[in-house]
């Protein structure tokens, strides 16, 4: 909440220091310019990263004469779909006139992001700030507006940000899967099983991933996880035997690896552990936990063999002895 409070204020304020009429600003180390960076066709929870783009700065033009003063660009926010960008002003402007600035945003890192690579033109107005011509300072900024000086339209751009967009990249589904096997496998013990998703190099995941846990048709487990703007996505989920948790909205040329924390006993096995996501297509990993007996087979076989002996023993006697008793009787 006090994020979005604050993206608010200062939009806001971007807004007031951009306006068609040139608002004279009397705070010559204002931070109050600034511009927007917008991302368009995102999916469902997608958030931008701090810093996603860098900024490049040029200045175009000067009065005659003037020093080579630059303007600094703040760090971009984090945020949903649009976000502000601030500019910090030089506060000792010498000479009067206007001053033009080139900005040009470099590519960021987000997946599937196409970065808008047109820049945008920043002027500021330097004038008297008394009657009798003394102090010079800012009396303007403004960006991608139209600005009249002496009765003459000087365009200094249309563009007032740079627009970002998402490409339709594709989605895939991974489903990860727990069997427990052997005769005397826990088939109610839950398993712990971490599962990692990787973005491609030099890129990030800014989207949520949905998961759910179904056993039997019924829901058993539904959650996201969001990328954030991070390289590298985790999640811990715990599966019992014929458990299948499907990771949905997963983005195409994400890496996936499978892991479980071994159980004391049991046989790990795994089977497409690891892999790629790809457009439309159902990936799945498969992890088995199997164990077999209690004492050992050896033994238990063994234990069965001298049941047998003993038995067949027992029987022979008995025929012996109703043998004898019945020449004994004769």
């Amino acid at each position: 909440m006090k994020r979005a409070i604050s993206m608010i204020l200062l939009f806001l304020l971007c807004l007031s220091a951009s306006t068609p009429a040139w608002a004279v600003d009397d705070n010559t180390t204002t931070q109050g310019p600034c511009f927007t960076v917008t991302y368009t066709g995102t999916p469902e929870g997608f958030e931008v990263p701090e810093g996603d783009v860098s900024f490049t700065v040029e200045l175009t033009s000067k009065p005659e004469g003037s020093d080579e003063k630059m303007i600094t660009i703040g760090t971009q926010p984090s945020g949903e779909n649009t976000v502000t960008v601030p500019i910090t002003l030089p506060n000792n402007y010498s000479k009067v006139g206007v001053y033009t600035y080139s900005i040009s945003q470099k590519a960021g890192s987000i997946l599937g992001v196409t970065y808008d690579p047109d820049p945008i033109v920043f002027q500021v107005i330097v004038g008297y700030e008394n009657e009798e011509d003394t102090d010079i300072g800012i009396i303007a900024t403004g960006v991608g507006k139209k600005l009249i000086i002496n009765d003459s339209e000087v365009s200094n751009g249309k563009k007032t940000g740079f627009e970002n967009t998402y490409s339709n990249i594709g989605y895939g589904t991974l489903n990860v899967t727990n069997t427990v096997s052997g005769n005397i496998g826990d088939r109610q013990k839950p398993f712990y099983i971490t599962v990692t998703f990787t973005a491609p190099e030099n890129k990030v995941i800014a989207n949520e991933i949905t998961y759910t846990v179904y056993e039997n048709n019924y829901l058993v487990t539904e959650n996201t996880i969001s990328g954030g703007g991070a390289k590298t996505v985790a999640v811990n989920i715990s599966l019992k035997s014929g458990q299948t948790a499907t990771f949905s909205n997963v983005p195409a040329g994400v890496g996936y690896v499978v892991s479980q924390k071994p159980e004391s006993g049991y046989t790990l096995v795994y089977e497409g552990d690891s892999g790629t996501i790809s457009k439309g297509i159902e990936s799945n990993a498969k992890v088995t936990n199997s164990i077999t007996g209690g004492l050992g087979t050896g033994i238990y076989m063994q234990r069965t063999s001298y049941i047998l002996v003993l038995a067949l023993g027992i029987v022979g006697l008995v025929l012996l002895l109703r043998g004898k008793r019945k020449r004994s009787s004769r």
